[in-house]
């Protein structure tokens, strides 16, 4: 079985967006169990509306969008892909940089900038490095905080 990297301090970071998320979207995020290979399914008025994946990223999305756009693990989008064709939600994908929140509503999962084949190699874990389905930035709606609140730039 494979290792889980993720810590109780990326844990919070996601928590605290999720928090902020909540307040400017007007909904809730329910946590999913992992097996399901996504973060969150939002829901407005008690029902389920989409489904979130979230990545808290330390550089600014310049940085990414120079690596060919923000990457999410092929699995997952795949998993996104699945789910949403299943359930009819669309799928967000939401990236925390160093220069503020971005999201993508994705509906057509054939539209991306591109499938590249990377990972960290400073762990050990050959697993690390699989195939990432790219996104450029002018995918994305940034977002800004404002007073603690985000808002829609």
């Amino acid at each position: 079985m494979r290792p889980m990297y993720e810590t109780q301090g990326d844990l919070n970071r996601e928590e605290a967006l999720v928090d902020k998320l909540e307040k400017a979207w007007s909904c809730y995020f329910h946590k999913l169990p992992i097996k399901y290979n996504l973060d969150y399914i939002i829901f407005k008025n008690n029902e389920p509306v989409a489904l979130v994946e979230i990545k808290i990223r330390s550089k600014d999305m310049d940085y990414y969008d120079a690596l060919g756009g923000c990457m999410m693990d092929l699995h997952k989008w795949v998993a996104a892909k699945d789910f949403s064709a299943v359930s009819g939600f669309p799928f967000i994908f939401v990236a925390q940089t160093s220069d503020g929140v971005w999201h993508t509503t994705v509906n057509d999962f054939t539209k991306h900038s591109g499938v590249i084949y990377t990972g960290r190699k400073d762990r050990g874990d050959k697993n690390d490095v699989e195939p990432h389905v790219t996104l450029r930035k002018d995918f994305f709606i940034r977002t800004r905080y404002s007073s603690g609140e985000l808002v829609n730039v």
